[in-house]
């Protein structure tokens, strides 16, 4: 059955097809690609996310709800059947639509999605935080937009909703917190210029390396892309067996495409045995979708 989450998220995806142009503007390519894939809605919600997927292979136009539905359906068969090769492609659709649509908040939002039901908290919240400052930027460069007020909203809530035991970086009303929020509201420099007078904890590396990506998917600027790249370098340097940071550089390096590297962060971060049981095998489940990747 489809959560609330699952269907809002949706939802936000079909408000953004919607409002890409005037109905009496909008391509009849658009406007079938929206039913076709509200079909593909209801026929997931039913229990047959194979059926979906077919249905949405044979569309030929492809609008940012396209992906969302696609990885949606790839995620409903990973849950249904436990095969590791619908999770990859689930995470794979996505960071496709992003290439593809790279201004889309609520392609940002569905990775921490992802991310998050696959129990990888750490670059759930990179992705949540992208998110929102995706979505804060699309609002102050746009004006009103529904799409990115409840993207803003809802990857603030999962911001929040992410576990206490994940690490220090979730403990409410912690200084991460107060960075991270400062993040989703758009002032990722500020939050920057705040961090340049801590000291360079773990936590200290993992927050400059969120906010360089918020950066980065704010601006748009490949400089934040090298910079965030640097930070986690500097970062692992440092401490070279942070569990935080090597989940966050192998989140990083599927995103760039690089899936060797990326099986070795999450390789090297189960090998330095202070991970809880159920973050190993997380991990270790994600490692297996990636080698269906190489």
């Amino acid at each position: 059955m489809m959560s609330s989450r699952t269907a809002g998220s949706l939802l936000i995806a079909l408000l953004m097809t919607g409002g890409c142009s005037r109905a009496s503007e909008q391509p009849a390519a658009v406007t079938s690609t929206a039913h076709s894939v509200e079909e593909a809605m209801a026929i997931i919600a039913s229990g047959r996310c194979a059926d979906a997927i077919e249905i949405l292979g044979g569309i030929s136009e492809r609008q940012p709800v396209w992906y969302e539905a696609m990885s949606q359906a790839h995620m409903y068969c990973w849950q249904s059947t436990g095969s590791q090769d619908h999770a990859a492609k689930a995470l794979e659709v996505i960071e496709d639509g992003l290439r593809a649509f790279p201004a889309n908040a609520n392609l940002l939002l569905s990775k921490g999605y992802r991310y998050r039901d696959m129990k990888l908290p750490a670059p759930a919240l990179a992705a949540f935080s992208a998110a929102a400052a995706r979505a804060a930027a699309n609002l102050a460069g746009g004006g009103r937009s529904p799409a990115d007020e409840s993207v803003l909203r809802e990857a603030n809530a999962e911001i929040r909703r992410l576990p206490p035991q994940s690490g220090p970086v979730y403990q409410a009303g912690s200084f991460e917190q107060q960075i991270l929020r400062m993040i989703a509201s758009q002032q990722c420099r500020e939050a920057l210029r705040i961090l340049d007078g801590r000291e360079q904890s773990e936590d200290w590396f993992a927050m400059r390396f969120i906010a360089e990506n918020a950066c980065w998917s704010q601006y748009g600027e490949d400089t934040w892309r090298d910079a965030a790249t640097r930070t986690l370098e500097s970062g692992l340097a440092r401490y070279p067996r942070s569990t935080t940071l090597l989940v966050h550089a192998a989140g990083w390096q599927e995103s760039a495409g690089d899936i060797p590297r990326a099986i070795g962060f999450y390789e090297r971060a189960v090998a330095v045995g202070t991970l809880p049981a159920g973050n190993v095998a997380a991990i270790q489940g994600r490692i297996e979708q990636l080698r269906l990747r190489k």
